[in-house]
């Protein structure tokens, strides 16, 4: 997961005068570096974005989940893993390329979870 506050020009311009840095110094701060990110300078600038009426966004990796009308439970995954979950049955399938590569009978959220996992690596 990564984060970062996202800023105007202006808002951007105002924080370079006020702490008398460059346009780097800002874009490290505001985008959390790991390297440069971290000083106390850096939390300063952050702060005074954030007063500024600037908002923190995270950038996740997500998969979509879908409910059908029948209660049924689908996530698709980019590498093109599916999972399907029939609350009737409470059967769970991890398909890949059109195959089942495993089903769970009785699948708690614990075994969806792991189902998640073995999705993402395929």
């Amino acid at each position: 997961m990564r984060k970062y506050i996202q800023v105007s020009d202006m808002q951007r311009e105002m924080i370079m005068k006020v702490f008398k840095v460059g346009k780097k110094s800002v874009y490290n701060a505001l985008n959390y570096d790991p390297r440069r990110g971290g000083t106390d300078t850096a939390r300063r600038i952050r702060q005074m974005a954030r007063k500024q009426g600037a908002h923190t966004y995270y950038v996740v990796r997500g998969e979509e989940a879908l409910f059908d009308s029948d209660g049924n439970w689908h996530q698709i995954f980019e590498n093109g893993a599916e999972i399907h979950v029939d609350k009737a049955s409470g059967i769970a399938q991890l398909i890949y390329r059109g195959e089942r590569r495993q089903m769970i009978e009785n699948a708690r959220v614990s075994d969806i979870a792991a189902l998640q996992n073995i999705a993402r690596e395929l």
